[in-house]
């Protein structure tokens, strides 16, 4: 999975959420009928940067298109230090997640985001319902897409920083270089599972 340099900020971000749910009309109602396989698309535009670092992070992106792309999910304020978070228990399905291992009295607010860590991939959620942690470190949070995945007791919750992680979207990708040789760079990235 390729990252990109370190000087790599995101100027601008727009998130998509691909829904995986559904609404069932009937002749009453609309029901929405949630279904596991929500995932997040990502639009996002860096620079401009001079030629020797867009040569840089268009080689990545390149890399990245063919292999999958890991990033940090912009967040427009800082959610604290949790501490390190893990899942206490395994979860295989839903949205409630029980977490321990954070910061006593540490402070998860609706509309935190987290990816959870497996195998190396991550999978971002969005926390509909959260809380303090206790004494003890442990929280239970709400999630407002249910879990892609099924995860094992002591997977890695990223709060902190969350990462989105995925393919570099589309059969075609490209880059402009304007006459004045600073370069702006946009990709959309779509989880790939």
């Amino acid at each position: 999975m390729i990252e990109l340099p370190t000087f790599a900020v995101p100027g601008s971000m727009q998130a998509s959420l691909v829904d995986a749910g559904f609404t069932q009309s009937g002749v009453q109602s609309d029901d929405y009928i949630p279904r596991k396989g929500s995932r997040y698309r990502v639009s996002l535009t860096y620079g401009p940067y001079n030629p020797d670092d867009a040569r840089v992070l268009v080689s990545r992106l390149i890399e990245g298109k063919q292999g999958g792309l890991m990033i940090e999910f912009p967040l427009l304020h800082s959610q604290g230090s949790p501490g390190l978070s893990r899942l206490n228990g395994a979860v295989a399905s839903g949205r409630t997640l029980v977490l321990d291992g954070l910061t006593p009295g540490y402070t998860c607010k609706e509309g935190y985001w987290l990816s959870l860590e497996k195998d190396g991939q991550h999978y971002l959620h969005n926390v509909r319902t959260g809380g303090r942690a206790s004494d003890t470190g442990t929280l239970t949070v709400i999630l407002n897409e249910l879990v892609r995945d099924s995860f094992p007791d002591n997977t890695v919750v990223h709060l902190a920083k969350p990462m989105v992680q995925g393919l570099v979207e589309g059969d075609v990708w490209s880059w402009s270089i304007a006459v004045d040789r600073v370069i702006p760079i946009e990709f959309t990235i779509k989880e790939k599972k």
